[in-house]
């Protein structure tokens, strides 16, 4: 055997005998249990944050698009207060099949007298002693993914509260009559003492809403 041929031999079994002595750990191309776990954590991690982020992103959507939708038709129906309420000056009359008819609320399904909107809330319109009223329903049997409370302050802060000039008078009601009535006052009823729409700030309007809790019928008289 010449030395070139020695020298490979040598090194060849010198290459075993390592692999043969080494830990099956330091020859292995696969992952540790430890490790597979510390994954499948992170990525659950990860999940439930997307998930949070997605539901949340859709909470926003949806109330936007609430707000969206009864901010269009409020001011359609202001537009048309005078010829809505010229034919009665006294007495109870309901408008909401007559507004379904004319198209003012294409963003609202209409069903049994009522519109219900994409929140599954409901309202009527009447004409009660020369105002223009719409009575908005929020109940316990809705199958709502938000809450009444929280669905009454963003209908207070983000639809009503622009419209002060214009509204006369907010109320909330109880169905149970457990609590009494409360009220906000647009700016031609807005006296001192009262609570008025213009200037009301986020603690006063969550008092005002914290009637439409989940188990009980909340209704909200809007008056034009």
């Amino acid at each position: 055997m010449n030395l070139f041929n020695f020298f490979n031999f040598f090194s060849h079994a010198h290459h075993k005998r390592r692999q043969a002595d080494a830990p099956l750990y330091a020859i292995s191309s696969g992952r540790s249990m430890v490790e597979m776990l510390g994954v499948l954590a992170i990525i659950g991690v990860l999940s439930v944050g997307a998930i949070a982020g997605y539901s949340k992103a859709m909470e926003k959507y949806k109330l936007n698009q609430y707000a969206h939708n009864y901010n269009l038709f409020f001011n359609e129906m202001i537009n048309y207060r005078d010829s809505l309420i010229s034919h009665d000056t006294v007495n109870q009359t309901s408008l909401t099949e007559t507004l379904s008819k004319l198209n003012f609320a294409a963003d609202f399904e209409y069903t049994h007298e009522h519109f219900y909107d994409n929140l599954n809330g409901h309202f009527a319109v009447y004409t009660r002693n020369s105002r223009l009223t719409v009575d908005y329903y929020l109940g316990a049997d809705q199958g709502r993914d938000l809450s009444n409370s929280k669905i009454c302050e963003y209908m207070v802060s983000n639809v009503l509260k622009p419209l002060h000039e214009t509204i006369l008078s907010v109320g909330t009601y109880r169905g149970d009559q457990t609590f009494g009535s409360s009220f906000i006052y647009g700016d031609a009823n807005c006296k001192p003492g009262t609570l008025c729409l213009k200037d009301i700030r986020i603690g006063q309007i969550k008092d005002f809403c914290s009637q439409c809790i989940e188990d009980k019928l909340c209704l909200i008289a809007i008056s034009f």
